[in-house]
């Protein structure tokens, strides 16, 4: 019988049932109604909810699958990353306003990255960035650094965030060294610079330099061939993208000749950039 058969009669039922749903009430809410219902029947204080967490918390870090348990080896599998994943969820996405304990979390997880840095495999290193940038749609991404943030600790942020790019630099490094390695996709880099700025906390920022210089060229790459298989909103942005330099060598004739191309296949808006773009043209041949 799954724990979402089995009926909650009692507090003992309850809490493997709130720990099983992550120690979240959006996951309770959500994963089967006769459940909801009987949990909240029995009206389980936030204060005793709390010490659930924290118990299941200690637990998870104590257990952490840092080796096989069969094996004096590292794992050889996604076990690491997944346990930090959902370890990250508990400990960093469940806080509120009532939460007194999330520092203390965010700090033994800390730690915990830590020690995960040294051993973890370059296949799992994308969901250890996933957990600690987070994917949500908000400015800050709604991952460990926004939860970080957000307790007022910047320091706390500024760790995560330095291990957060310590995890892409050494995933790039593998990725290099090995044919099959897989590297952390630039536009994931690109969301942890979008924090970052947000946040105001990177120190480094030639990191943010580096990575934003990265994300165009893959991007303007992408449109290069788009546009060349007769994608009309490509030709448009490859015309934008060679007006300034934005992932390429700035070059008006090429710029003029993708916005061309658009504007002739009925797009409005490289009209108005081409008017924009011949007055720049005639400005350059005139300063010569």
């Amino acid at each position: 019988m799954s724990i979402t058969d089995e009926p909650i009669q009692t507090i003992e039922q309850a809490k493997r049932y709130y720990i099983a749903m992550g120690c979240r009430h959006f996951n309770i809410d959500r994963e089967n109604l006769d459940r909801r219902d009987e949990y909240f029947a029995l009206k389980i204080s936030r204060e005793t909810e709390l010490e659930w967490r924290q118990e299941e918390i200690g637990n998870r870090i104590t257990a952490f699958p840092f080796q096989h348990p069969r094996s004096e080896e590292p794992i050889f599998s996604r076990e690491m990353g997944l346990a930090y994943s959902g370890l990250a969820d508990m400990a960093a996405k469940t806080y509120d306003a009532y939460d007194t304990y999330v520092r203390e979390n965010l700090s033994r997880l800390l730690a915990l990255t830590a020690c995960l840095y040294t051993v973890i495999l370059p296949h799992q290193i994308t969901l250890v960035i996933n957990s600690i940038v987070g994917d949500s749609g908000s400015v800050l991404h709604g991952g460990i650094l926004e939860c970080a943030y957000n307790t007022g600790n910047v320091d706390l942020a500024r760790n995560f965030a330095e291990y957060a790019k310590l995890f892409i630099l050494r995933a790039d490094e593998n990725a290099k060294a090995d044919p099959d390695g897989i590297p952390i996709h630039p536009q994931r880099v690109d969301s942890l610079v979008h924090v970052l700025d947000a946040m105001k906390v990177d120190s480094n920022m030639s990191f943010s330099e580096s990575v934003r210089r990265e994300v165009d060229a893959v991007n303007f790459n992408a449109y290069v061939n788009a546009a060349k298989q007769g994608n009309i909103e490509s030709m448009y942005r490859l015309g934008i993208r060679y007006k300034s330099g934005n992932g390429c060598d700035k070059d008006l004739t090429q710029s003029k000749y993708w916005l061309k191309r658009a504007s002739g296949a009925g797009l409005a808006l490289a009209n108005r950039e081409l008017e924009e773009l011949e007055d720049e043209i005639q400005l350059s041949e005139a300063t010569k």
